[in-house]
Formats: C-alpha cells, sequence, structure tokens
C-alpha cells in the first residue's frame, strides 16, 4: 500500500469496509481524496446498504437522500432532526447554515444592562469573536461556491447531451480536482476558525 496515493488508499479502506458483513459503518468525511465516479459508486452502494450508516461530511450533495435522520451538535447539546441535511436546513427556515450560526449568537447575547456594565477586555472579546464569526462566513461562503461549482460539472457528466462536450475539455479534470483540494483545504479552515471562536467563547 505504500505505493498508493491518499485518494487510492481512501478507495481501497471503502471497499474492505463495503465487502464485509457489517451492520454499522461510522464514516468521517468519506468523499475526501475522492474523484466524481469514486463518488458516485460510493453513495451508490451506500444508498444499497442494508446496515446503519453514521456519517459526518461537509458534501451536503452527497448527504442528500442518503440519511433520514440529521443530527445538530450545539450549545454543549445533541438535537436529533428527522430527514437529510436539506430537509433539516429548510425545518430551520433557513437558506444556509451561515444564517442558523447567526440565530444562534442572537439567542447568546447577554441582557443589555450586563452589556452596559462591560469593561475593556469583554468588548475586546466581543470584537474579536466578531472578527472570527465575519471569517466562518466568509469561509461558509467559500465552501457554498466551491460545492456548486463541483456539482456543476457533477451534473453535466450525468448529462448524456453534455457528457461528450465536457469529456473533450481537457483541462476539465484538473480544474475538477484543484476545486477539490481548495474545498477539503476551505473546509479544514471551517473547522479550526469554529476551533478558535469556541476556545474565545470559553
Amino acid at each position: 500500500m505504500k505505493v498508493l496515493s491518499g485518494g487510492e488508499k481512501n478507495r481501497l479502506a471503502m471497499c474492505k469496509l463495503l465487502l464485509q458483513p457489517y451492520s454499522l459503518l461510522v464514516l468521517d468525511e468519506p468523499t475526501n481524496h475522492l474523484d466524481m465516479r469514486s463518488k458516485e459508486v460510493l453513495k451508490s452502494a451506500l444508498m444499497n446498504y442494508d446496515g446503519t450508516l453514521i456519517i459526518v461530511s461537509h458534501d451536503r450533495d452527497f448527504l442528500s437522500g442518503m440519511t433520514n435522520k440529521t443530527f445538530e451538535f450545539r450549545d454543549k447539546k445533541v438535537k436529533q432532526h428527522l430527514g437529510d441535511v436539506n430537509e433539516y436546513i429548510a425545518s430551520r427556515k433557513i437558506a444556509s447554515l451561515s444564517q442558523l450560526n447567526a440565530k444562534a449568537e442572537k439567542k447568546r447575547e447577554e441582557p443589555a444592562e450586563e452589556k452596559k456594565s462591560g469593561n475593556g477586555e469583554k468588548k475586546e472579546k466581543e470584537k474579536e469573536i466578531r472578527h472570527i464569526q465575519g471569517l466562518i462566513s466568509k469561509s461558509e461562503k467559500e465552501i457554498a461556491k466551491l460545492e456548486a461549482e463541483i456539482k456543476a460539472i457533477d451534473d453535466k457528466l450525468m448529462n448524456p447531451q453534455q457528457y461528450a462536450e465536457v469529456v473533450n475539455d481537457k483541462t476539465l479534470y484538473s480544474r475538477y480536482e484543484d476545486m477539490k483540494k481548495s474545498l477539503e483545504a476551505e473546509m479544514s479552515n471551517w473547522e479550526t476558525l469554529q476551533q478558535k471562536l469556541d476556545a474565545v467563547k470559553a
């Protein structure tokens, strides 16, 4: 295995998992390092899987239609929602997860009297929190943009009328892989910012 790339090792691990009679699979970002075809094959295999799946993923297109429960981790509590990630977002009456974060922050705001009695250190902390939240919002917009671009290519490849045109584009796959790498890097950046935000609040 030492000669395999990260994506090849990931695909091999997936094959081993799916060939065994497990009743439970826990998958953490399973689409990382996977190309378009591998992601489609993996989703198809998981859709036909009879056991229980627990999936952690930022890839909303991959999750769409595959899960029937969504768990929200917030304020040191876990809430269960029926349906996939799209139904969860719709049930909260929001367009994106960044709006959900904004609502949560509004609920956490302290009473006006306590705000007035805050000292300089508290104001600096609030300023830093707002700054990090701004970076998180910017990161989420970039993630949404990259996901949309990747999905657009996926849709073209699945469209028989556009398939030949797309395949003849010699730069398509390199651009697609670059977008996947950028998406992975941005997700890592988003996670780092969330951890930083939690640390500042604590």
